[in-house]
C-alpha cells in the first residue's frame, strides 16, 4: 500500500466518525458517551454500571455521574435486581428508548449518506473488506465492546456480527 492510500484511509475514518458522531449527538442532544450508553442499555437490557462502563469506554466513577446525568433527564431508572438484590440494574425508560433509537437512526443516516455515492456492488465489497479489518482491529473483548457501541443489533446481531466472531 503507498502513502496516499494510508491517508486517504485516515481521512476517511476521521470524517465519517466525524459524521457519526455529529449525527448522533444532534439527533439526541446528548454526548456521543451518554449516546452510546443509552444504544447499549437498548441492545442489552439491565445492565450494572460495571458492564456498562467498558463498552461506553469510561471509569466506573465516570459512568456513576453519567448515569447519574440520564437519570435526571428521565432516560434511565435504576432498578434493584430480581436476581440480586445487592445489585441496581439499569433500565431505559419510554423517553431513553426513543432517544436511543435517534441515536441509531443518526448514525444509520451517516453511514446511508457517505456510501452514497457507491454502487450497489461497490458497497458490497467494501463492507467486504470492512468486515476483515473489523476483525483484525478487535482483538479482545473489551475492544470489541468498544467498537460497537454504536451498532444496532437488530441488523448485525452477535452470532453473525464479524467483531464478536473475531473474539471468539
Amino acid at each position: 500500500m503507498d502513502e496516499r492510500t494510508y491517508n486517504i484511509v485516515g481521512a476517511l475514518a476521521i470524517a465519517l466518525h466525524d459524521q457519526i458522531m455529529g449525527a448522533v449527538e444532534k439527533g439526541t442532544d446528548f454526548s456521543a458517551s451518554a449516546s452510546a450508553a443509552l444504544v447499549n442499555l437498548l441492545a442489552f437490557p439491565n445492565e450494572t454500571i460495571d458492564t456498562l462502563s467498558g463498552p461506553i469506554g469510561l471509569t466506573g466513577s465516570g459512568t456513576v455521574r453519567l448515569v447519574d446525568r440520564l437519570v435526571a433527564a428521565e432516560l434511565v431508572e435504576r432498578r434493584v435486581s430480581d436476581r440480586d438484590r445487592r445489585s441496581v440494574e439499569l433500565v431505559l425508560t419510554n423517553k431513553g428508548r426513543k432517544v436511543a433509537q435517534r441515536a441509531l437512526n443518526g448514525r444509520r443516516a451517516a453511514i446511508a449518506k457517505a456510501l452514497s455515492v457507491l454502487t450497489q456492488d461497490e458497497k458490497n465489497s467494501f463492507s467486504r473488506a470492512a468486515e476483515k479489518v473489523l476483525a483484525a482491529l478487535t482483538g479482545d473483548r473489551h475492544r470489541a465492546d468498544l467498537i460497537c457501541r454504536l451498532c444496532d443489533y437488530q441488523f448485525c446481531p452477535q452470532e453473525i456480527c464479524p467483531v464478536e466472531q473475531a473474539v471468539e
